[in-house]
C-alpha cells in the first residue's frame, strides 16, 4: 500500500524528506513562501554524516544546478495550515482539508505547529546572545579590486571552508566558503550582540552595514577586510535556538529539521541533522507498511533521532562558547560518524 504523505515546508528538511520518500509514497509538499524566502542563506554546510546520505539520494556536486520545474499546484489563499496529528488531517487557511497517512512538519524554527505536537508553548526560540553578518562578495568584484583571488576561492585548487577565531576571549569568528559555483564567497561573521549597533532580527533579509562589519572585525587578518569591503550584499541575523524538545512525534505527525531541533551554526550541523531526519523516514518505505503502522514507525524513528539531534543541539551551544580542542574533536567524531537509521537501530 502506498502511503499518502503531506510535507509542510519546502526547506532542506522538507525537500530531503520528499526526495527520500517519493520512490515509494504519494508525497505532497506545501510551502507558503516564494523561492527567495525559502532559500534563506547562500550555502549549506554538510559534514561527512550528511554527505554519506545525500550521495545515496544521487547527489553529485559536479552536477548541482537549479532545475526546471515540471509543474506546481497553487492553493491561492492557503497561507496557513492546521493539523490534527492523530487523524492526519491538514486544514488549509481557505478551509480546504487534506487527508494524509503521515504529516511531516518541516516548517522551520518559528512554526506554531510545534505546539500542537509537543503540547506546550514553552519551547519558543531564545536568543543565543550572538549574531552573524552574512557578507557576500563576487569573484568578479574581488578580481577587479585585488587583482587576484586567494587559493580558497580558486576552483582549480579546490573548495575550502575556513574558520578563523581569535584567541582573545571576544568570541568572534569568520567562516568563509565559496558558493554558487565559485562565483561568490560567503563570509559568515559571528560575534556577541554587545558589539552590534543596531537591533538584529531572526531574518536573513535584514540589511547589514559593511562599515559595522569592518569595525567589529578590524583586528582580523587583512585579507578579510580587503575582500569584504567590496561586498555585493550584507545581511545580519540574530542567532536563536530552543531547548531540546520532549517529543518530536504525536500520532501521525512528526517534527523534523529546525522545527524539531533548531540550533545555531557553530558546528555546521543544522542542515546535516535535517538530512539525517529525512534519511530516517525511510522506515516508512519498508515492505508491508500500512497506514495503521505509521504511529509506531514514527516512535521507532524518534527513538534514534531525538536523542542524537538533542545532543548535537547541546554540543552546539557549548561550541558557541568556545570549546577547547579536545572537546571540539570529540564533537566532530560524534557528529560525523552517524551511519543512518538502520545502523543505529541495530546498535540499540
Amino acid at each position: 500500500m502506498c502511503l499518502k504523505i503531506i510535507v509542510v515546508g519546502a526547506g532542506v528538511a522538507g525537500l530531503a524528506s520528499a526526495a527520500m520518500l517519493r520512490a515509494g509514497a504519494d508525497v505532497t509538499i506545501f510551502e507558503r513562501g516564494d523561492a527567495s524566502q525559502v532559500a534563506g542563506g547562500q550555502g549549506l554546510a554538510f559534514g561527512p554524516n550528511a554527505v554519506k546520505i545525500v550521495e545515496k539520494f544521487g547527489y553529485d556536486r559536479r552536477r548541482v544546478r537549479a532545475v526546471e520545474s515540471k509543474g506546481i499546484k497553487a492553493y491561492d489563499g492557503a497561507t496557513g495550515a492546521l493539523i490534527d496529528p492523530d487523524t492526519g488531517v491538514v486544514t488549509l487557511e481557505n478551509g480546504e482539508t487534506l487527508q494524509g497517512d503521515v504529516i511531516i512538519v518541516a516548517a522551520g524554527i518559528h512554526t506554531k505547529i510545534k505546539e500542537k505536537i509537543v503540547g506546550s508553548s514553552e519551547y519558543a526560540t531564545t536568543p543565543t546572545d550572538q549574531s552573524i553578518f552574512r557578507v557576500l562578495v563576487s569573484s568578479e568584484n574581488a578580481q577587479k579590486v585585488a587583482g587576484h583571488l586567494p587559493d580558497w576561492w580558486n576552483p582549480e585548487v579546490g573548495a575550502y571552508l575556513s574558520v578563523t577565531r581569535l584567541n582573545d576571549g571576544t568570541n568572534r569568528a569568520v567562516i568563509t566558503y565559496p558558493c554558487r559555483d565559485f562565483q561568490y564567497v560567503n563570509f559568515s561573521c559571528a560575534f556577541p550582540n554587545e558589539y552590534l549597533k543596531q537591533d538584529a532580527t531572526e531574518s536573513w533579509f535584514t540589511d547589514g552595514d559593511i562599515n559595522e562589519v569592518l569595525d567589529i572585525f578590524k583586528d582580523f587578518p587583512p585579507p578579510y577586510r580587503e575582500f569584504m569591503q567590496y561586498a555585493d550584499e550584507v545581511k545580519v541575523r540574530e542567532l536563536r535556538d530552543h531547548d531540546p524538545l520532549p517529543t518530536y512525534v504525536r500520532g501521525r505527525a512528526v517534527l523534523i529539521g529546525d522545527a524539531a531541533h533548531a540550533m545555531a551554526p557553530f558546528q555546521g550541523q543544522g542542515a546535516g541533522q535535517a538530512i539525517e531526519d529525512a534519511e530516517g523516514l525511510r522506515l516508512l518505505l519498508e515492505p508491508g507498511v500500512t497506514p495503521l503502522d505509521v504511529p509506531s514507525i514514527l516512535q521507532q524513528w524518534e527513538a534514534v533521532r531525538r536523542p542524537r539531534a538533542s545532543q548535537v543541539q547541546l554540543n552546539t551551544r557549548m561550541a558557541s562558547k568556545k570549546l577547547d580542542e579536545v572537546n571540539s574533536f570529540q564533537n566532530m567524531k560524534y557528529n560525523w560518524t552517524y551511519n543512518g537509521i538502520n545502523e543505529e537501530l541495530k546498535r540499540a
